[in-house]
């Protein structure tokens, strides 16, 4: 008989095997603010940066595995097969595999993405992921992650649960910051921001590994200020019929349906 844990586990694997997929469409529909802000970050962490061997962990429908494929090779993975699908055909720059981290076996990066993602992991089960993060890193690597604001969270879960999904954990800082030492990494950079509604919402993290003070420079720079929303609606231009047409040389008609008939979602909050 499966243990409460396997079942949670199999109802989180149902779930996001849709969730991801419908995620994923709205997002290369319509540009989601907390990517942009993302991408952003990313930018000023990785300037000057290439070649480097990417990780993208949880990467959904490949939206920000495309955006990281510019400083490297990119391989995304996910465990939702729809996501992966509609990745391979809109970001044909990047791999994408349907995996785990234990399925990668000895392969090692240089860059490891968590965008997302440790929300979403059950807060017993988060040592081992962070474990598995730390176990792929080559060298001086980074591990960036991303989540939720734990203030935001509950502040969600008081007063909106419609948004929440089925596993939705409340990630402090603390907690990864002392998982993370026991994998052997340690906290370069934290920071709390907006998005959408005011501070704090989010938070990024990097990590390397433990290293002492005195060793080649692995930031620079700061992110810039949140894009104007002019910015914002430029960035949507064109973007529907461009995607519609990569599936349709895909040969996937049904997806560069949805594209070209879909009516724009709102932005994710």
């Amino acid at each position: 008989m499966p243990s409460d844990a396997e079942v949670s586990r199999s109802a989180a694997q149902t779930y996001y095997e849709d969730f991801a997929l419908a995620v994923g469409r709205r997002d290369w529909l319509r540009p989601n603010l907390r990517h942009v802000q993302l991408k952003g970050m990313v930018d000023e962490l990785l300037a000057g940066r290439s070649g480097l061997r990417i990780l993208d962990v949880g990467c959904g429908a490949g939206v920000l595995t495309h955006h990281l494929s510019r400083y490297g090779t990119a391989l995304g993975i996910d465990f939702s097969g729809p996501a992966i699908e509609l990745a391979q055909r809109l970001a044909p720059e990047a791999s994408f595999r349907v995996a785990s981290l234990e399925d990668l076996g000895d392969e090692r990066f240089d860059l490891i993405t968590v965008f997302d993602v440790m929300e979403h992991i059950p807060q017993a089960e988060r040592p081992a992921f962070v474990a598995g993060l730390a176990a792929r890193l080559d060298g001086d690597g980074l591990v960036i992650a991303s989540t939720p604001h734990p203030a935001f969270t509950l502040h969600k879960r008081a007063t909106d649960e419609g948004h929440l999904q089925i596993i939705d954990e409340a990630v402090e800082i603390a907690d990864v910051v002392g998982e993370a030492g026991s994998a052997g990494l340690q906290l370069l950079r934290y920071e709390a921001y907006d998005v959408f509604a005011g501070s704090p919402e989010y938070q990024l993290m990097v990590f390397t590994r433990r290293r002492a003070p005195g060793g080649p420079a692995v930031l620079r720079g700061r992110h810039g200020t949140r894009l104007a929303h002019p910015a914002r609606k430029a960035l949507r231009r064109g973007t529907r019929f461009a995607h519609a047409a990569r599936l349709l040389r895909a040969g996937d008609r049904a997806s560069a349906w949805w594209f070209l008939t879909a009516r724009t979602p709102k932005a994710d909050s």
